[in-house]
Order: structure tokens, then sequence, then C-alpha cells
């Protein structure tokens, strides 16, 4: 014990965190031992706190936009469903937040009585871990526990290759000859051909947004205002996207302000998906693994293909490492005009960067 005391006091000293083993130890000691360290000043005395209040607590005080909010909520319910409402949230440990997360990738897509039908997908699993972490993080600056319990789990998302899917523009254009109605014509061009984010920029589109005579297309973003820009882009309105908002533009109503006409679309929360799916099977064609994830990566690989990624990036609002990661697809079909077309012969060096003739073989 007088080990234990004197390796916190010197991290106390040197105005560094406890390491897990001695947040370990304050967690499991009993809390008349804790109160009495706490009174020498080296560590913050014990609050009892229980998961559901802090959890509802940290929802009050932080003002996030809806689809964040719902992400939270989703983690919220996940951590009381496993540990209880009642749960102190000083006696969870790293251990037991291991235990959570193999129960969340295995268990953690049921609904009360209703079994999954699937486990939840890996890089679900690992952004409700970082939302874990930000609750337990908070608690900490509070004073709350000493050691975020979730330290060192993984949360950062990966790359997964079995959900690419590259959307043909000639199956987007059967797709749309298959739509019900000119707001769904119009969605479908717009994801596909502006790569636009939907719902979140789609519902937003005004009139006023969209100039036909010189082309420019104006999207305000929700998920990166609040950036230096405020979300604002422009987007060129290429040849084929140009005449599906011309034929829009004209079925429009006068005075109609947003591009999408009917309200129960631009409701927040309102599920495309599912008739987006619909339109798909009726084309003839069976739905893609991410509806309009795979439509918005597609125009980005295929507008890479032949326009600098600076310029790509800024017209369908991500940076270049996030299109690297998320968007960009690798091509069969490029890959067939790599093998029949001869690239440019390199020129062969004459000297090296101080003029000397380059050495010889031997």
């Amino acid at each position: 014990m007088k080990t234990k005391i004197e390796g916190i006091a010197a991290n106390f000293a040197a105005g560094v965190d406890l390491d897990p083993q001695q947040a370990e130890w304050l967690r499991s000691i009993d809390g008349k031992l804790h109160e009495r360290i706490a009174k020498c000043g080296i560590i913050k005395p014990r609050l009892n706190t229980t998961l559901s209040a802090w959890l509802n607590r940290y929802m009050k005080t932080h003002d996030v936009k809806d689809s964040t909010k719902r992400s939270l909520e989703r983690a919220k319910d996940n951590l009381i469903d496993y540990f209880g409402a009642d749960r102190q949230i000083r006696t969870i440990s790293s251990h037991h937040a291991t235990e959570w997360r193999h129960w969340l990738k295995t268990e953690g897509n049921q609904r009360g009585s209703k079994k999954a039908t699937k486990p939840l997908a890996e890089n679900t699993v690992r952004r409700r871990t970082g939302r874990a972490k930000q609750f337990f993080d908070a608690a900490k600056r509070a004073g709350l526990i000493e050691a975020n319990p979730f330290d060192g789990l993984k949360r950062t998302t990966t790359e997964n290759k079995a959900r690419q899917f590259f959307v043909e523009q000639d199956v987007i254009e059967q797709c749309i000859d298959h739509a019900p109605n000119q707001d769904w014509r119009t969605i479908l061009a717009l994801v596909r051909y502006a790569g636009i984010r939907a719902p979140s920029e789609l519902v937003r589109l005004r009139w006023e947004d969209v100039n036909l005579p010189d082309r420019r297309l104006t999207i305000r973003a929700t998920k990166t205002e609040h950036l230096s820009h405020n979300g604002v882009r422009v987007c060129p309105i290429f040849p084929e996207l140009f005449t599906h908002l011309d034929q829009a533009w004209e079925a429009a109503p006068d005075g109609a302000e947003f591009v999408i006409q009917r309200a129960e679309y631009r409701q927040p929360g309102t599920n495309l998906g599912t008739t987006f799916r619909k339109i798909i099977e009726r084309a003839g064609y069976a739905p893609w693994p991410k509806l309009f994830t795979n439509c918005r990566a597609s125009r980005e690989t295929e507008l890479v293909d032949r326009y600098p990624i600076k310029d790509v990036s800024s017209w369908l609002g991500n940076s270049k490492p996030v299109a690297m990661k998320h968007y960009l697809m690798a091509r069969d079909s490029v890959f067939a005009r790599a093998i029949q077309e001869p690239t440019a012969t390199l020129e062969k060096p004459t000297g090296t960067e101080t003029g000397t003739a380059p050495s010889s073989k031997h």
C-alpha cells in the first residue's frame, strides 16, 4: 500500500495522470481508505454517480447536431443495456469496458426481446466505443473517475472494401427512369452526379443555390458548417446533371423554394433508403451495400480520374485523406485500361542533381 500511495503522490507532484494500474487500485479500495488518501490532496475525493445520471447530465449539457445526438444516444443505450442504469461509473474497469465491447460486437444489435438478424459491423462497434470513451473522458475531467476504462480500445474506423460498390451511370439512369416522381428523379441525379450527401445536404438545397446559366451549384453542409468555409461549397453542374436539374426547374411550381418539393422528404429522420431500394429493384438490380454513400463515392472516383483531386475534394466537400480512405475505389475498368494502353516512356536521367553523369552498372 505504501508503494502504491508513493507512486500516486509522485505522479501528482509531476503533474501526470495516473497509470492504469494505479487507477485500477484506487477504484478497488474501499471508501474510507480512498477518503484518507484524498485528504492528503494527491487525488480528488470520490463522488458517487450512477451511469444513467452521468450520461443524462452529459447529454443535457452538450449542444450537438441531431445526427451526433442520435449517435450519442445509441452509445448511451448500449452502455445502460449492458451495465445497468444504477451502476456506479467508478466501478467500471478497463476489463469491464473490454467485455462491453465484445458484447457490443456479438449481442449489441438486439432490441429488447427482439433478436438481431446480424451483429453490428466492426466500424459501428468502433464508433460506439469512441462515444463511450467520450462520455468517460468527460467524467474524468469532472473528477468522477481516476482513469478512463475505455482508453486503448479500438475506436478508429477503417476502410471496409466489402461495402464498396461502383454505381455505373447507366444503372442510375435506369433507376431515374423507374423513379415514382420528379422529386425522386432529381434526388437520384443529385446524389450520383453531384455527390451530394443525403439527406442532410439534399433537403437544404434551394433553387436560389442552383445557377443553371453559369452551371454552379451551391451546397450547404451541416456536417462541415463549423469549419472556416461554414460548410458552403460550389460544385459544377456537370452536363449529365444539368439535364435533370433543368427538367426539375421546368416542373417546379412558381415561387418554389426547395429543389425537392415534397415536405415529407425533408422531414428530420425521413428514411429515403426504403424508397431508393424499391426503385433499384424495379429497375432490375440488386440494391448495393450503402445506397447513397456508394453513389457519392462513385462520383468522386470517376471525377478524380479526370480532374485534380484538390478540385474534386472541394466540389464534394471532403479532404484528400478522407477521400482516399473512405470514397475512392480501384476500378476493374481502369485496371483493364492499364494493361492495354502503354504508358509514356520515362525519360532517362542524364545526370545527377550536381550535374555528374550517372554511375555505370557493375
